[in-house]
C-alpha cells in the first residue's frame, strides 16, 4: 500500500538552462519599481515614443509604475552584462494559460538600436517564458512604420508574419497597417538545437 505522504517518484531532472536569463552580452531580469526612472526616460524618448504605446504621449512617473504594477503581466529589464546598464524593457502581457499564449512587448532605447541587443534580449526572453510557463505561441504587434525593429527576429528565423491588420491604427496624420508576428514554441526550440544555444 502507497502512502498519501509518500515520496514522488525520482523523475529526470530538468533543463534549468533558460533560468540563467543572460548570456555573455545581455541580461534580462524582473522589472521593479526602482526601474521606473529609467522606464520613464525610455518611454519619453523622443525616438522611442511613437513606437511604444503611448504614440508620442509622454507618461507621467506614476503611468509608468502603475503599468509596470498591472496583474497578468510579466516585466523585464533587458541590460548589459559588463557594465549592468539598462538597455531595455521586455513585457509578457494579456497572458492566456487556457489556450498558451501571450503578448510580447519588446523596446530598446535608440542608442542600442541596431546592434543585435534587441533580438538577443527577446531570444533570452522566449526561451525564459517558454521554460516557466505552459505557452505554445508568443505574438508581437508592429505598426507598419517600425516594422524594420523586428526584421533580424523574422531574418534568424525566430518569428514568423502570422497576420496584418490593415489600416489598423492612426497615427501621424494616416492609418497604419498592423503586422501580428509570432514566436512559436517548436520552431523556437528547433531553432535553438539548429543553433546550438540550449
Amino acid at each position: 500500500m502507497t502512502s498519501l505522504f509518500s515520496a514522488p517518484p525520482q523523475t529526470e531532472t530538468p533543463d534549468l538552462t533558460p533560468l540563467r536569463r543572460q548570456n555573455s552580452a545581455t541580461r534580462i531580469r524582473p522589472a521593479g519599481n526602482d526601474d521606473v526612472p529609467f522606464l520613464w526616460q525610455l518611454f519619453g524618448d523622443d525616438e522611442i515614443s511613437y513606437r511604444w504605446i503611448f504614440r508620442g504621449r509622454t507618461p507621467t512617473l506614476e503611468t509608468v509604475r502603475t503599468n509596470l504594477n498591472r496583474p497578468n503581466i510579466i516585466p523585464y529589464i533587458a541590460e548589459d552584462v559588463t557594465t549592468g546598464e539598462p538597455f531595455g524593457y521586455l513585457v509578457a502581457y494579456d497572458i492566456n494559460y487556457s489556450n498558451g499564449h501571450t503578448h510580447l512587448g519588446v523596446v530598446i532605447d535608440a542608442r542600442h538600436a541596431g546592434s543585435g541587443v534587441g533580438v538577443n534580449a527577446a531570444v533570452l526572453f522566449a526561451d525564459y517564458l517558454f521554460a516557466v510557463l505552459p505557452l505554445r505561441k508568443l505574438y508581437l504587434r508592429s505598426i507598419e512604420y517600425s516594422f524594420a525593429q523586428y526584421r533580424a527576429l523574422l531574418d534568424r528565423g525566430y518569428a514568423e508574419i502570422e497576420g496584418v491588420l490593415r489600416e489598423h491604427e492612426y497615427f501621424g496624420g494616416r492609418y497604419w497597417d498592423v503586422f501580428l508576428l509570432v514566436v512559436d514554441r517548436g520552431n523556437f526550440f528547433r531553432l535553438r538545437e539548429k543553433v546550438g544555444q540550449r
